[in-house]
């Protein structure tokens, strides 16, 4: 028998070591998958490599999965990686990286005689493009051309305009890497992009493509990860946890929208897939290309620093001119006649593209019917009882949400303070802003994509196949509706209020504003009519306003970074962020104040600046209290050696009281 490492499916930390029956031993590798006793039980986990000759008393392997669960090297070594820079257990990530259902079951074997030509080989190409590159896409293709072909990892950064033709760069690279023999990983934000850039590649590869993510079951999530790792899948095509999927001949990684801050994921593994991709692409030896109409500050200064090689789309395809995007202020009350939503020249430009038969987009980043009630008589605000938030009025059924912990309750009809009768709704959601369009346009069909509206396996694309079928001529939406669609009938993008990120507390505030504004905005005028894009804003002054009304990011970037590094933020420095919580406040808050206490007293506390700790802005989320302490420093050797000591002290022996490291936050509330 062989003494081995094994990494165990759970949230356990450490390594554990094996027996390797003598049987074993010529299916056994490091990646191979494993069942093992553990406890009174057993649990799966994966080898991690060999440690010579057993040591007696151990555990023997019970057996030894099929090669197809296995993990490739590279992704192996991922998970290691990321456990490590991210401060958690390995068994979690791995946890994270392999699907639910992927070991319980075998995939069926498919039946069509096309099976054998469907898997990986360099003799089956791509069908070929018959989209002439404009001279910017050719000089793109051109340098990623190059780079694929010198072998080897490398980063480009695709800045292009909303229409440029990003995609068709993609599928380019794309053709190239598969030609070489090669797969492909392409990631996207949101499940709602998916669809329509699905049809896409699987139109370009077809019977290639496989689709992971969370709005699958389990069996098809196994389906599509067994296709993957056996290397019948040329193309990967998923959200966030798809930078996991086992890809033995990686070539290419594509982050599409590689700003959006949904990359990241918000609790337990703290990991974002943006920068785990590009990691992945260096262990793997592959290129990485991250695309983007409104490049994040973080990749900028990377393209800057030449970490990254910049391609830049200036103009969209077929010479089409960028939307003109015009500023409705709405202090101006003569603009709100006859609605309090919808200004007069967002209704007056509506009524035109209606009755030319062309389509509208509507966006508000607020879902529900209206943000919340508030009592006249004493002000008090309809709270959920459990977070620091206010309740979301809802409508279909009529109740009020906590969008944080789903805590409902009836809509009340006198205030629960003072039982004033003087209760009334304030702000607005989606909801409200379909009433209100039902009131004005009532002969228009309307279709509402929100986080309420799309809670079906396949909601995303039904809803945009409505859309794009012209069977309604209005999609009005929360974020989901702003980027990545490409609907040619569109020539009116109307933003319900422009300002409604602009003032949380996060330094990144201003920055995903202009984001969200210059995404929208793009989804205007990309057939042959010209668009149009009315902001409504109470703030026409604020930079990240105005900057969304103009071609270009230079000038806001450059003002946002200057900001940056003037205060001490990313991409100027790195950040970790400690977040306590517990049901006791008081706990909370003194342990939070001993985490502080240690980080001052460190060795590396000369290098490493403090905030905090202090209450987060939400500061209780299902019944329990938040603190939170900011860790940030330009040395990250410095700043990783303090963030370990004071994670595993921990929170000083105070068992109801969590600790949760987040390594590079997206937030800081």
């Amino acid at each position: 028998m062989t003494l081995i490492r094994a990494v165990v499916l759970s949230p356990v930390p450490g390594l554990f070591h094996y027996s390797l029956p003598n049987e074993l031993q010529a299916v056994a590798r490091p990646g191979s998958r494993l069942r093992l006793p553990f406890g009174r039980s057993s649990r799966e986990g994966f080898l991690v490599d060999f440690k010579g000759e057993e040591k007696p008393g151990l555990k023997a392997v019970a057996e030894v999965l099929p090669e197809e669960l296995s993990l490739p090297p590279d992704l192996l070594e991922l998970t290691s990686w990321a456990a490590d820079y991210y401060f958690a257990p390995w068994g979690d990530v791995l946890m994270a990286a392999v699907p639910s259902g992927v070991g319980k079951g075998r995939a069926r074997k498919k039946k069509a005689p096309e099976e054998d030509e469907a898997r990986l080989r360099p003799d089956s190409p791509a069908p070929a493009s018959t989209h002439l590159p404009t001279d910017e896409q050719a000089a793109a293709i051109a340098a990623l051309d190059q780079a694929l072909a010198a072998g080897g990892y490398s980063t480009l950064l695709l800045e292009g305009v909303t229409g440029s033709g990003k995609t068709e760069v993609y599928l380019r690279a794309a053709e190239r890497a598969i030609q070489a023999g090669g797969q492909v990983l392409v990631l996207v934000p949101e499940i709602a992009l998916s669809p329509q850039l699905e049809t896409r590649f699987a139109s370009r590869f077809p019977g290639r493509v496989a689709v992971l993510h969370s709005r699958q079951t389990d069996r098809e999530r196994r389906e599509a990860w067994l296709r993957t790792r056996r290397g019948e899948a040329a193309v990967v095509l998923g959200v966030r946890a798809a930078v996991f999927a086992p890809l033995p001949n990686l070539k290419l990684v594509v982050v599409d929208e590689e700003h959006e801050p949904s990359y990241k994921q918000m609790e337990g593994f703290r990991y974002h897939a943006r920068d785990l991709a590009v990691k992945r692409a260096q262990l793997a030896g592959a290129v990485a290309l991250l695309g983007s109409a409104t490049p994040s500050l973080e990749s900028r200064a990377n393209a800057i620093r030449e970490r990254y090689q910049l391609l830049r789309l200036t103009r969209r395809v077929d010479s089409r001119p960028l939307p003109d995007v015009r500023l409705v202020d709405m202090r101006d009350r003569t603009v709100r006649q006859r609605s309090t939503l919808l200004s007069e020249p967002l209704l007056e430009a509506m009524e035109e593209k209606l009755g030319l038969g062309e389509q509208i987009i509507l966006f508000l980043n607020r879902r529900g019917f209206s943000s919340t009630m508030q009592c006249r008589a004493c002000g008090e605000i309809c709270k959920c009882p459990r977070c620091d938030v206010p309740l979301t009025v809802h409508r279909n059924p009529g109740e009020m949400r906590c969008h944080y912990c789903d805590f409902r309750m009836p809509e009340p009809t006198v205030c629960p303070a003072c039982q004033s009768i003087e209760i009334k709704l304030a702000g607005a959601g989606t909801q409200k802003v379909e009433s209100e369009l039902g009131r004005l346009f009532p002969d228009f069909p309307i279709v509402r994509m929100d986080l309420d509206t799309t809670r079906g396996r396949t909601s995303h694309a039904d809803l945009l196949g409505e859309f794009a079928d012209r069977r309604a001529q209005i999609l009005l939406g929360t974020q989901m509706v702003a980027k990545g669609h490409d609907f040619p009938g569109v020539t009116l993008v109307g933003v319900i209020l422009a300002d409604v990120g602009l003032y949380i507390p996060d330094f990144r505030a201003s920055e995903r504003t202009w984001q969200l504004l210059t995404q929208v905005s793009g989804r205007a005028g990309r057939g042959s009519q010209p668009g149009t894009v009315l902001l409504q804003t109470y703030f026409p002054d604020h930079p990240a306003v105005r900057a969304a009304l103009v071609t270009g990011s230079e000038a806001f970037a450059e003002l946002e970074l200057a900001e940056r590094t003037l205060f001490h933020y990313p991409p100027a420095v790195r950040l970790v962020s400690l977040r306590l919580s517990g049901k006791d406040e008081t706990e909370v808050r003194t342990a939070a104040e001993e985490i502080a206490g240690r980080a001052a007293a460190h060795p590396e506390a000369d290098k490493v600046g403090r905030l905090g700790p202090a209450p987060a802005a939400l500061a209780r989320l299902r019944n329990r209290f938040r603190y939170h302490l900011l860790l940030r420093s330009g040395d990250l050797r410095a700043l990783r050696a303090m963030t370990r000591d004071l994670a595993q002290a921990g929170t000083g022996g105070r068992r109801a009281v969590r600790l949760e490291v987040d390594v590079d936050p997206v937030e800081t509330l």
